[in-house]
C-alpha cells in the first residue's frame, strides 16, 4: 500500500502540473467562459480542461454546467472513468435532476463510458433508472427512445441479441412518434432525424454481422430515407436545421454502408450504383468517407485500390497522434492487400508495424489508466479525509452528550472501516481485469511474432536474386539507435527459448545456464536484457515467474501458495509474496480471492 500511495503522488503531482494555462496560450479573463471550454474540448481536451477549471475558480457558471462540460471533456480524451465520476457529480444536482433532457442527455454520456469499460451491471441500472424517470415522473417523449437504444446496445454486447434486436426496434418505434409529433406541431428539429438515421445505422450493421444481408440492406436503405427528410431543413442552424457539410457526411455514410451491404450480398450492379454517389459527394474525402472505401474496395477484392486509399493514413499520422487507431486499422488493412497480392516481404513489413502500433497503443492506454486511476484515487483520498474530520468532530460531540452518542460514533467508525475496505477491493477487482488483459494481449503478440518469425524464414530461403530485386520496395523498419535489428532478433530468439521451453521454472537457472543454452557472450546477454526490458536478468526472469503464477492462482484453485510459488520457481515464499504485491499491488492471496469472487458472480 505504502508503495502504491507514492506512485500516486508521483503521477497526481504530473497532472497538477499541468493545471495551469501556459503564457503562451493565456486568455483574457474576459472571453473565458463555459462556451469557450466546451468549443475548445472538440480540438484540444487538455486545453478546455485547464479552461474549465479557471472557470471554476472565477465562478462564471453554475457547478453543475462546469461538472457537465469536464464529463464531455474526459469523454473526449478518453478517460472513461473520469467522465463516470464527473457524470455522476453532475447528477446528483438537483437542476440536473429536475431536467429530463439534461438528466437523460448526462445518463447517456455516463452508460457510453461504462459499455466501453464493460461495465454492463452499472450501465444497465442507469438505462433502468431513465425507464423507471420516464414511468414515475412522465418525462417528455422526446426523450422516451434513448434509455431503449443504450439498454439494446447493452445486450448486444453481453451476447443477447434477441433482446437487443427488440429494445433497438421499440427505440425506432419512439423515435419515429417523437418525430411524428414534431411534424404535425411544425416543430422538427434535424437531430430527431439524425437519431433516427443513426438507429437504422445500428440495426443495418447488427444484421449483416448476423448474416442478414437482405434484411440489413432494407435498414440501410430506411437510413438514407431518414436522411433526405433533412432536404428541407438544410444549411442552417443546429439543431433546428443541419449545416450543409453535415448533411453531406450523413449522405455519404448511408451510400457508403447500402453500398458495401449489395456488394456482399452479390449485387454488384447496385453496389456500384451507390458507391458512385458517395464518389460524387462533395465529402467523400472526409474521414468516415475514406473508411467506407477501403471497406467496399476490400469487399470487391480490389487489393490495388485499398493500397491507394490506406497508404496516406499509414504515412502522415504522427506516433504521438491521438487517433494512433486509424494508423493501426491502415497498417492491418495494408498488410492484408500486400498477401492477396502475393507479396510477401511488404505484408510482413506492415504486419510488424501493426505490431508496434498496437505495442504502442497498448503502452499508452496503461499510462493514461494509470494517471486516470491516480486522479480518482487522489479525489477519494481527499474525500475520506473530509469525512474523518467530520466523523471527529462529530464523536467530540456526542461524547460530550450521551452514552447513545458514543454508540453513533462507534457506528461511523464501522462504517469507514467497511468502506475502505469495500473501496481496497474495487482497486483490487480492477487491478485484477488489467492484469489479465495485459497477459492476454501478450499472449496474442507471442503468437503472432510466432508467425512473422516463421513467415521471415520462409522468405530468407527464396534465392539472393530475388530479395535484392524487392529489397528495394520496401521501406527500413525504423530502428531506435540504441539498438540494432540483430539485437532485436537475438533477444527475441531468447525470450521465445525462455518462455516455450520453460526455463524460467527451474529454482537454479542461472546467467551461465542461459549463456550455454543460448551461446550469447556473458556481456551480451545482460546488455540485451536490460535494453529490452529495461530490468536486470533477476528482474526478467521473476516477472516471467510472476505471470506464470498468476496462471496457477486462477486455473488451480486447490493449489497452497507454497506450492504456487514452488511451481513458479520461487525457492522462498516470502520473496513471491514481496515481488508479486510490489509488481501487482496487491498479495497473491487477495489475487485469488477476488478471481473466486468473479467466478462466483458469473455462475
Amino acid at each position: 500500500m505504502k508503495y502504491l500511495k507514492i506512485i500516486t503522488c508521483i503521477l497526481f503531482g504530473i497532472i497538477r502540473s499541468f493545471s495551469g494555462l501556459s503564457a503562451q496560450e493565456s486568455i483574457p479573463d474576459s472571453l473565458i467562459d463555459i462556451k469557450l471550454a466546451r468549443y475548445t474540448a472538440e480540438t484540444d481536451p487538455d486545453k478546455a480542461l485547464r479552461i474549465v477549471e479557471l472557470v471554476r475558480q472565477q465562478k462564471k457558471a453554475p457547478e453543475y454546467q462546469i461538472d457537465w462540460v469536464t464529463t464531455q471533456i474526459y469523454g473526449k480524451k478518453g478517460q472513461e472513468r473520469m467522465a463516470i465520476e464527473m457524470a455522476k457529480r453532475t447528477l446528483a444536482n438537483d437542476s440536473v435532476r429536475n431536467n429530463p433532457q439534461f438528466y437523460f442527455n448526462m445518463c447517456v454520456n455516463m452508460i457510453e463510458s461504462m459499455i466501453y469499460l464493460e461495465d454492463y451491471e452499472q450501465a444497465m441500472h442507469y438505462a433502468e433508472e431513465m425507464v423507471q424517470q420516464i414511468e414515475k415522473k412522465g418525462a417528455s417523449s422526446s426523450n422516451k427512445h434513448q434509455p431503449f437504444w443504450v439498454m439494446a446496445r447493452i445486450y448486444r454486447a453481453t451476447g443477447d441479441k434477441g433482446e437487443a434486436y427488440t429494445l433497438l426496434n421499440k427505440a425506432i418505434e419512439l423515435i419515429q412518434q417523437r418525430i411524428d409529433s414534431l411534424q404535425a406541431e411544425k416543430q422538427v428539429t434535424a437531430i430527431s432525424f439524425q437519431t433516427q438515421a443513426k438507429y437504422y445505422s445500428d440495426l443495418s450493421h447488427w444484421q449483416a454481422e448476423d448474416g442478414n444481408l437482405d434484411a440489413a440492406i432494407r435498414s440501410a436503405l430506411k437510413q438514407y430515407e431518414t436522411i433526405t427528410k433533412l432536404e428541407p431543413i438544410k444549411d442552417g442552424p443546429y439543431p433546428w436545421k443541419i449545416p450543409l457539410n453535415a448533411l453531406n457526411r450523413e449522405y455519404c455514410m448511408a451510400y457508403g454502408n447500402i453500398a458495401c451491404l449489395y456488394a456482399e450480398s452479390g449485387d454488384t450492379a447496385n453496389g456500384q450504383q451507390w458507391f458512385d454517389k458517395l464518389l460524387d459527394n462533395p465529402a467523400h474525402d472526409a474521414f468516415i468517407a475514406q473508411g467506407l472505401k477501403i471497406r467496399y474496395y476490400q469487399i470487391k477484392k480490389n487489393y490495388q485500390k485499398v493500397i491507394e486509399q490506406a497508404t496516406p493514413y499509414a504515412s502522415f499520422l504522427k506516433d504521438g497522434d491521438s487517433i494512433n487507431s486509424v494508423r493501426l486499422s491502415a497498417f492491418l488493412n495494408l498488410a492484408e492487400a500486400y498477401k492477396q497480392l502475393k507479396q510477401p516481404e511488404k505484408a510482413l513489413f506492415y504486419t510488424e508495424k501493426a505490431l508496434e502500433q498496437t505495442d504502442s497503443l497498448n503502452l499508452r492506454k496503461q499510462r493514461s489508466n494509470a494517471l486516470e486511476m491516480a486522479t480518482i484515487y487522489d479525489t477519494q483520498e481527499k474525500e475520506k479525509e473530509i469525512q474523518k474530520q467530520d466523523a471527529k468532530l462529530h464523536a467530540h460531540r456526542i461524547l460530550s452528550a450521551t452514552a447513545g452518542g458514543t454508540i453513533l460514533l462507534l457506528g461511523v467508525i464501522l462504517w469507514l472501516i467497511w468502506r475502505n475496505l469495500k473501496m481496497a477491493r474495487r482497486k483490487n477487482r480492477l487491478m485484477v481485469t488489467q492484469i489479465d488483459s495485459l497477459l492476454s494481449y501478450k499472449d496474442e503478440l507471442n503468437l503472432a511474432k510466432e508467425e512473422i518469425r516463421k513467415l521471415t524464414q520462409s522468405i530468407e530461403t527464396e534465392s539472393t536474386k530475388e530479395e535484392a530485386e524487392t529489397s528495394g520496395d520496401i521501406p527500413e523498419n525504423n530502428v531506435p539507435a540504441t539498438y540494432t535489428a540483430e539485437d532485436k532478433a537475438m533477444f527475441e530468439e531468447l525470450d521465445r527459448i525462455l518462455t516455450k521451453e520453460r526455463l524460467f521454472l527451474d529454482p537454479e537457472l542461472s546467467r551461465d545456464s542461459l549463456i550455454k543454452r543460448t551461446h550469447i557472450n556473458k556481456n551480451r546477454i545482460a546488455s540485451l536484457i536490460q535494453t529490452f526490458t529495461g530490468t536486470n536478468f533477476n528482474g526478467y526472469i521473476n516477472n516471467m515467474r510472476l505471470e506464470y503464477s498468476i496462471l496457477l492462482l486462477k486455473d488451480y484453485t486447490n493449489y497452497t501458495i507454497p506450492a504456487v510459488a514452488a511451481d513458479s520457481g520461487f525457492n522462498n515464499v516470502r520473496t513471491f509474496y514481496r515481488l508479486f504485491r510490489e509488481r501487482y499491488g496487491m498479495t497473491p492471496t487477495e489475487y485469488r480471492q477476488i478471481v473466486l469472487d468473479n467466478t462466483e458472480t458469473n455462475d
